[in-house]
């Protein structure tokens, strides 16, 4: 419609497996024509077409693009990655403005990423429902290989972050790594264990329910409902402690250096025994991580803004191949259609320079939600056990190895003096002993 296309064309365009492609190549070459248009016109009146007119039929070829690009089907990962982005976006709006969005705990509300409580349902409940239904296989194994490096990342940053929190001390990356490696297991098994459960609670439930496809046995099917409420009241208590206990279980393998089911047991301890200071806690992490998210965020744009504009300023090409930044919006998609084969390098090697500045805004918000409860841990912990913040399990240092092949009995021997020799005896002595 913007374009006012020929209908007959756009029902070819809709007809044809590549539609779009096609699709791209009539919005580049409409955008062509008028450009030409344009500079033929200002040839017949003597007046030259200006760059900012120019860059102006570009940015408007650049937003029918990428309103293409929204409409157009996505691989799964792709579709993963957007949900992602969006509903963190989502989450900091819904924070900054206070919408908390209650409604949103019950399971039949219209899902809205529109609160912060939406916002979290969309991606602990509703995207891992849709991956199981329409595409399990991709679920499972994006959830192993997830689960594996988020564990051995995840644990390094969490140790790193307890340590400065309780003692302002500040490891290496190679330390980090090294402790999260060693308890790899226990960082992957944690956060999984609670749902195993749950898992296998409702295969039994499952089991009694196939009682009731069955006549006399479905009366045996309502009587064991005194075994299934019990167990639904287990399975609640286990997902409502989980929502909680999940994000002090790394910062509890990293400060006590405990396995999977130690880090559960205090998790689910210092959430359920002190729930309104992991709630308090957790609200003010969550609006100064909001502040300082969008201070990072505008940081990043400002810095990019002024990288584009200084870049244009004397070049007007600069605008196909890095589009002006848009606050809130950093990460463009950019497909390089109706460019030449070096401006499409160019725009590639651009857009990837870009995609590493705007990473750091991501890397920001992992590691600040690891640091905000490690150090919610350490209060936890030290108003529940009384523990000292200060006690952090610290690894043995190994002794350093002796030098060479010498044991340890010849290494006293060495060091111990030697005794004097006897002083001989005189001959009358000697003759006085013999006798």
């Amino acid at each position: 419609r913007r374009m006012q296309l020929d209908p007959n064309l756009v029902k070819q365009i809709m007809a044809s497996p590549n539609r779009w492609a096609m699709a791209r190549r009539q919005v580049n070459g409409f955008y062509g024509k008028v450009l030409d248009r344009l500079e033929q016109r200002a040839g017949a009146t003597h007046s030259p077409l200006t760059d900012t007119e120019r860059q102006r039929i570009q940015d408007r070829r650049i937003a029918t693009l990428r309103d293409l690009e929204s409409i157009m089907p996505q691989g799964v990962f792709d579709a993963l990655i957007t949900i992602k982005i969006n509903a963190f976006g989502s989450l900091v709006d819904a924070a900054k403005n206070g919408r908390i969005g209650w409604d949103q705990i019950n399971p039949s509300a219209t899902p809205s990423q529109n609160s912060v409580i939406g916002a979290i349902r969309t991606v602990m409940y509703e995207m891992p429902r849709w991956l199981w239904a329409a595409h399990p296989l991709f679920l499972l194994i994006w959830g192993i290989l997830f689960i594996g490096v988020w564990s051995l990342l995840g644990g390094a940053i969490s140790r790193m972050c307890v340590m400065e929190s309780a003692n302002d001390e500040r490891i290496g990356i190679a330390e980090a790594v090294g402790f999260a490696y060693r308890r790899w297991f226990a960082y992957a098994l944690a956060p999984l264990i609670p749902l195993a459960i749950v898992g296998l609670f409702m295969l039994l439930l499952a089991g009694i329910g196939l009682l009731f496809h069955v006549a006399v046995l479905n009366i045996v099917g309502a009587l064991l409902m005194v075994v299934a409420i019990p167990v639904g009241f287990l399975m609640a208590f286990f997902l409502i402690g989980w929502v909680g206990a999940v994000h002090l279980m790394y910062p509890a393998i990293s400060a006590e250096g405990t396995d999977a089911f130690d880090s559960l047991s205090r998790g689910y301890s210092y959430v359920l025994t002190r729930p309104w200071r992991f709630i308090t806690y957790s609200a003010m992490a969550l609006a100064y991580g909001v502040v300082t998210y969008l201070f990072v965020g505008l940081f990043v744009f400002l810095a990019l803004y002024l990288v584009q504009t200084s870049l244009a300023t004397w070049a007007t090409p600069v605008g196909q191949v890095f589009p002006k930044p848009v606050l809130g919006h950093l990460r463009y998609e950019w497909t390089g259609e109706g460019l030449g084969w070096s401006a499409k390098i160019t725009a590639a090697l651009i857009r990837v320079m870009v995609m590493l500045a705007v990473g750091l805004v991501a890397a920001y918000a992992i590691s600040y939600y690891l640091a905000a409860y490690s150090a919610i841990y350490l209060l936890l912990r030290g108003k529940a056990d009384g523990t000292d913040p200060s006690e952090i399990f610290q690894e043995p240092v190994e002794p350093a190895p002796v030098p060479g092949d010498i044991s340890p009995d010849s290494v006293t021997a060495a060091k111990s003096p030697a005794a004097p020799d006897a002083p001989e005896k005189a001959p009358d002595a000697i003759e006085a002993d013999n006798e």
